[in-house]
């Protein structure tokens, strides 16, 4: 009975132990996020490797459809609405499919999750087409980034072996900011110290209304006269509409609450402002 139980517990462990063992995957999962004004963009993919092969015109082919990518559908997501390359994507998760080309690409969005290599051309929301560009070295491993990121848009670049293609994303960032303070401002909710200043600065930030973004920051500052960076916010939008004694006053509040809470960097902007402020009185 020993010398079974032995044998017994002997079996277990060494299963367990090879089943611990971990190996290189063929093609490796990926997942990339970003967040593009106020979207959240992310995409998952494996990666195939070039591997000495001949990749576009070889081991993909020109002219057929291909999953981009290995193993599952890659998949595209999206918070919001966006436009890719001009079209428009409504919020949601996507199977991205190419159609690789010598002089052209086209890009496929598929509703139709992880279908692999099993295209689904009626579940197809749209399509478009791009131009590759040829790499000056090459890309081993295929790769998706999210490149070239502003408030309002980005790129999502397509790279293997020499070839790049890159597809556009737009966002209506500054139509879902406004919509949302709108609502932030005539909702019967209690409202927060930083709501308000973070919808003042919005406004103070890309040109909005000054008097709204003035009237707002003053609501902060109602509900918390505190953070420096708060009373700096009022005294620069009273600057920007050349209230220069008014705005001396503030800058001086938010310099005591800067001192007071040790940030020299905001002791010096305020400094320099009152300065450059009481020139121009």
């Amino acid at each position: 009975m020993k010398v079974v139980s032995f044998l017994i517990v002997f079996f277990v462990s060494t299963t367990a132990l090879f089943a611990q063992i971990k190996t290189p995957q063929p093609s490796p999962f990926c997942t990339i996020s970003q967040v593009v004004g106020v979207t959240d963009v992310s995409i998952e993919y494996s990666r195939p490797g070039i591997k000495g092969r001949v990749i576009f015109g070889g081991l993909v082919p020109f002219g057929k459809v291909w999953r981009t990518g290995a193993n599952k559908s890659t998949l595209l997501k999206f918070s919001t609405d966006v436009m890719l390359e001009g079209h428009k994507v409504p919020a949601g998760t996507y199977s991205l499919y190419t159609v690789p080309g010598e002089r052209e690409w086209k890009i496929i969005i598929n509703k139709k999750l992880d279908a692999g290599q099993n295209y689904v051309k009626e579940e197809d929301l749209l399509s478009f087409k791009v131009k590759p560009k040829l790499r000056p070295l090459a890309v081993e491993r295929f790769t998706i980034e999210i490149a070239d990121v502003t408030d309002n848009s980005a790129n999502i670049v397509l790279m293997w072996a020499q070839t790049s293609v890159t597809i556009k994303l737009e966002t209506e960032t500054d139509k879902m900011v406004m919509e949302s303070i709108k609502k932030f401002r005539e909702s019967e909710e209690p409202k927060t110290a930083n709501g308000w200043y973070s919808a003042a600065n919005y406004y103070f930030k890309n040109g909005k209304s000054l008097d709204d973004a003035l009237e707002m920051v003053s609501k902060s500052i109602e509900l918390n006269d505190k953070p420096f960076w708060v009373l700096r916010l009022k005294a620069q939008i009273l600057a920007a509409k050349e209230d220069y004694e008014e705005a001396i006053v503030w800058a001086k509040r938010s310099m005591v609450s800067a001192q007071k809470s040790g940030n020299e960097q905001y002791v010096k902007m305020n400094e320099e402002s009152i300065t450059k402020w009481k020139e121009k009185l």
